[in-house]
């Protein structure tokens, strides 16, 4: 079986480098049986993607680790290994890091809800609950997937308790009828045995404010909510369909589409952030080599910071020959933008296992890239 080689060199190199595992996995037993008895090591990530129909069923009191986490689905395989590499070659994502943010979090949150009453209702409890949870130490979304641990989008009973006690034991000891009430109360209607994701994220939104009067409760919501909308590009699913014929024109249309703040240059995560929209996952290091490169030619010095970003004469130096008037263009351009062989020295890919399409989407990876690559099958 795969992950027992997996874990194996999980053990023998996590004291010495810093290895990330993802995992493949549909046999939910096998999830089961490994996920809370492993030490992940804290240097590195550990994604477990759950392709499985049956639900997963962990212990009541399993608490994954903030490096770690179980995800439904299979992963992009070509869009996560650049984010996963770039996460770390920036220090921007460290596992280390979010697992001592993770605890110092706990250690406030506790602290944050001692002084709540468990006399009150159960909802009255959980709405305080949430008042001094979110947008404090979490979203609203890493709230819920506290609770949908099987990711149907919806939660049963044993999943709403199961989640509650991971954030207090001691406000959440629920019977039966205290179980029932409080989902009634949370979808808002009666003889509830599943609670919707909609209805609970509605639960949430109301909550957030218990805590403050009803005009500081409207002003932060629409607060909040201004903050939440996502910036996009406008029709990138489509491309850019310009009518003009002007190479420059045309660029210009896209670097105002790429500078989202406005400020006349675009910096690299701006740049990482409009090909992601484009479907294409950069690594900073190719922003940076891109950015280079646009600088051939120019008066203007770059610093070695990379803060200063590129105007459009370097932007338009950059892309001139590259076809705009589909995305395609752009994401072939960055598929030749390799990342710096000090970078790609440092990695180094396993696959234990014989998928064809895996071992195909990790061959790709490992060419576009220039990162080693080897695969242990177990056809003996």
């Amino acid at each position: 079986i795969g992950i027992t080689l997996a874990l194996s060199c999980l053990s023998a190199l996590g004291g010495s480098r810093r290895t990330n595992l993802i995992w493949i996995c549909r046999d939910p037993s096998l999830i089961e049986f490994f996920v809370p008895v492993v030490t992940w090591p804290e240097s590195g990530w550990a994604l477990i993607y759950y392709t499985g129909k049956n639900p997963l069923e962990l212990p009541s009191d399993f608490q994954m680790p903030g490096n770690a986490k179980i995800i439904r689905g299979r992963p992009q395989l070509n869009f996560l290994i650049p984010e996963l590499i770039n996460s770390i070659e920036t220090e921007d994502a460290l596992p280390e890091d979010l697992i001592k943010t993770n605890k110092e979090n706990s250690e406030s949150f506790k602290m944050s809800i001692d002084d709540i009453d468990i006399a009150q209702p159960p909802v009255d409890r959980l709405r305080m609950v949430i008042s001094r949870l979110i947008g404090t130490f979490i979203t609203t979304e890493e709230f819920y997937t506290q609770f949908d641990t099987d990711q149907d989008h919806s939660l049963g009973a044993s999943e709403l308790i199961r989640g509650l006690s991971s954030f207090s034991r001691r406000l959440f000891v629920l019977s039966d009828w205290e179980t029932s009430e409080l989902m009634d109360s949370i979808a808002n209607r009666t003889g509830v045995d599943q609670i919707t994701e909609t209805e609970f994220k509605a639960f949430v939104d109301e909550s957030l404010y218990c805590d403050e009067d009803e005009v500081e409760r409207q002003a932060r919501m629409q607060s909040q909510a201004s903050m939440r909308a996502p910036k996009r590009l406008s029709d990138h699913s489509q491309g850019w369909k310009l009518s003009c014929t002007n190479k420059r024109t045309e660029l210009m249309h896209v670097f105002k589409e790429f500078d989202e703040d406005g400020d006349g240059t675009i910096s690299i995560q701006e740049l990482i952030t409009a090909m992601g929209k484009c479907g294409k996952i950069i690594t900073r290091q190719q922003a940076q080599v891109a950015m280079v490169n646009s600088f051939r030619g120019s008066n203007r010095r770059f610093t070695k910071t990379f803060d200063e970003g590129i105007n459009f004469d370097q932007f338009f130096r950059l892309f001139k020959d590259v076809d705009i008037q589909c995305n395609s263009g752009l994401v072939d351009f960055f598929s030749e933008v390799k990342l710096p062989k000090s970078v790609t020295d440092r990695w180094a890919m396993l696959y234990c296992g014989g998928a064809a399409p895996v071992i195909a989407a990790l061959n790709s990876c490992s060419e576009a890239l220039g990162v080693k690559f080897k695969s242990e099958s177990f056809s003996w």
